[in-house]
């Protein structure tokens, strides 16, 4: 399990506070398996930089005695820090400073005060995706469960959050879709195969035919007439898709290999 530690830097006792329990209560967070998350308040800028500990993410007050939080963070720039910072201010009077700062190749967010708490969650989520190399989706899935006086069965529904990278494929089968992860596991899912590519990262998907999304991640060779995965598996390749899907496949494999 990866620990993400963040600080929150404000100096407002109130608002320092709320933030911690509102990083506590994200509902997307809580379902990050794979994922602990740990948080240490501060109350100025100047005993943050004076712990000289290293964050992943600083959510930092703009507002601040002494030091305001774009000095704070020109200060992490100077020192080389690889920390993502979300800013907090009550205000707009942040936008034009930030936009001239150096700090804004740390700055990954900015967030009033006065937001819903879905706006900081969005923020957060984001940085920690950035963070860790991952995309983030959630799975809502169920279970058919057997009634066994009534003998007739019923939906048990789950949520779950997921790394989109780890999705071998995507599957409509007997007018169900089923998610197969890399881990051999998989889930039925309530949202069907249409609805799935907007939720996926942008060039690593692609339809094989019409009950297949494939990623690329995991394909190992593609013939005329079918995708050969890394596990051996093969999956149908139509006529209809195999333009689009081997152009997507050289773009994808162009844009690893740059990177």
């Amino acid at each position: 399990m990866k620990t993400i530690h963040i600080a929150v830097v404000d100096d407002n006792l109130a608002q320092n506070k709320l933030t911690v329990k509102k990083l506590k209560q994200m509902s997307k967070l809580n379902k990050l398996e794979e994922v602990k998350i740990a948080t240490q308040p501060y109350f100025n800028g100047m005993d943050f930089l004076h712990s000289e500990r290293v964050y992943d993410l600083i959510i930092m007050d703009y507002d601040m005695p002494v030091m305001n939080g774009i000095e704070v963070a020109e200060e992490l720039v100077k020192r080389g820090a690889r920390s993502k910072i979300i800013f907090l201010s009550g205000y707009d009077d942040i936008v034009r400073p930030l936009q001239k700062s150096t700090s804004n190749r740390l700055t990954v967010g900015f967030v009033f005060k006065s937001d819903p708490p879905e706006e900081l969650q969005h923020h957060v989520v984001n940085a920690i995706e950035d963070i860790l190399g991952v995309h983030f989706i959630l799975v809502k899935h169920y279970e058919e469960i057997e009634n066994i006086g009534t003998r007739k069965y019923k939906k048990q529904f789950y949520e779950i959050i997921v790394d989109a990278k780890k999705i071998v494929t995507i599957e409509t089968r007997n007018k169900q879709t089923f998610i197969y992860l890399k881990d051999d596991s998989e889930f039925l899912t309530a949202t069907s195969l249409n609805e799935w590519p907007p939720k996926l990262p942008i060039g690593d998907f692609s339809y094989a035919n019409q009950r297949h999304l494939i990623n690329f991640r995991y394909v190992d060779s593609i013939s005329r007439r079918e995708v050969k995965l890394i596990d051996g598996e093969t999956i149908r390749l139509t006529d209809t898709y195999a333009k689009a899907f081997k152009d997507k496949w050289h773009t994808y494999k162009e844009k690893k290999a740059v990177n």
